[in-house]
């Protein structure tokens, strides 16, 4: 056998092959082509991304030529010069706690049915969708409970609703503040239909010690509540301090890596992060939003970039996780577990790699990320 190799771009392949006669000795003469490619392959250490197309010389069979996109080379920066910017959590004062005691008080709230116009301190239940300029759909869900006049809604969406009946229909335009938690949605103009399903009147609990027992249990008190919502609260922000610092350097990472990406990689990502939205929506009993194709692309490539970057950092020797490790974390996961459960999660590992890949990626990412925000 005979071949050569040509790069038409980092990852689009072709490998002319001529076969001799040794090669299709016994053999069918696309068996004989297979195994040629697979050697070919294996000698030039080339990893398959794609299905390869064969086409035959029409006048010579033993002649062909293979057609194939391979994973790209990367280039990634020296992720120890990556210097996320970390910024201290801001501590959680009495207000804070106040504001989410409420909230709390909000969810323990006797609702009750009545047809009048909604009013602050309602609950309401709606189905609602909201279209860009272009009709398409950006957010929409079914049986949405809303509480008014506590800022859960923008300010503009929340007026739109005040007022209305059950059974109306609300058709209106919302422009989104530009320092929207969303960005995609910053500034935008979208068209709402909301249809008032409900109107409920709240009777709110007090916020005294029969509210703590309730939440927490008995023998507890206010005071236990508010020091239980501080320690939550004070969590969550050290959590989101943690997540932007862990953002900032993910992002940094995707813009000093250096790749040409194959289209069938951002494809395949394309397709899963569908298919992800379309199984969220389904779980909320919402209809999946008809995402904006450019700026899914965008994020599509940024996502593939990213795995392929730190694919690249944990095959350095620190990123090393042996299969010891792998069982204390697995040990440690399924401690509370009887002894039968406990046997069936090893069963389950042993036979499917995948479980154990999984694990293995996770110890790999956490050790990055301690090493990283640790400098």
């Amino acid at each position: 056998m005979e071949y050569q190799v040509q790069k038409h771009s980092q990852s689009q392949i072709t490998v002319d092959i001529l076969l001799g006669e040794q090669d299709i000795k016994g053999k069918s003469n696309e068996e004989a082509a297979k195994n040629a490619f697979a050697e070919a392959i294996r000698q030039e250490k080339l990893l398959i991304l794609t299905p390869p197309i064969y086409d035959f010389d029409q006048e010579n069979p033993q002649k062909f030529t293979v057609t194939f996109t391979t994973y790209p080379e990367v280039q990634i920066p020296d992720y120890k010069t990556l210097k996320p910017s970390q910024t201290e959590p801001k501590p959680v004062t009495d207000e804070d706690i106040e504001i989410a005691l409420n909230a709390s008080a909000r969810q323990m709230a006797k609702p009750t049915k009545v047809e009048r116009e909604a009013k602050k301190g309602d609950l309401v239940l709606v189905n609602y969708e909201a279209r860009d300029t272009e009709n398409v759909l950006q957010m929409g869900g079914k049986n949405q409970k809303f509480f008014l006049g506590y800022g859960e809604l923008l300010p503009e969406l929340e007026e739109k609703i005040l007022g209305s009946k059950p059974g109306s229909t609300l058709n209106f335009e919302v422009t989104f503040p530009s320092d929207y938690f969303k960005a995609d949605l910053q500034k935008q103009k979208l068209q709402f239909k909301v249809d008032i399903l409900e109107i409920h009147e709240l009777e709110l609990p007090k916020t005294d010690d029969a509210l703590a027992v309730l939440m927490l249990g008995e023998g507890k008190t206010l005071t236990d509540l508010k020091e239980t919502i501080r320690d939550q609260l004070t969590k969550k922000r050290e959590a989101d301090a943690t997540n932007h610092a862990q953002n900032d350097f993910m992002g940094a990472l995707i813009e000093q890596t250096k790749v040409e990406l194959p289209a069938a990689l951002v494809d395949d990502e394309l397709k899963f992060m569908h298919a992800s939205m379309e199984a969220a929506a389904k779980e909320k009993g919402e209809e999946a939003p008809e995402p904006n194709l450019e700026q899914l692309t965008k994020l599509a490539r940024k996502n593939v970039i990213l795995r392929l970057a730190l694919d690249q950092i944990f095959r350095l020797p620190e990123f090393t996780i042996s299969d010891q490790e792998i069982q204390a974390v697995l040990d440690l996961e399924i401690s509370h577990r009887t002894e039968e459960e406990k046997q069936k999660v090893r069963e389950e590992l042993a036979s499917n790699p995948n479980l154990s890949l999984n694990l293995r990626r996770q110890l790999q990412l956490q050790k990055l990320l301690q090493i990283v925000l640790e400098k």
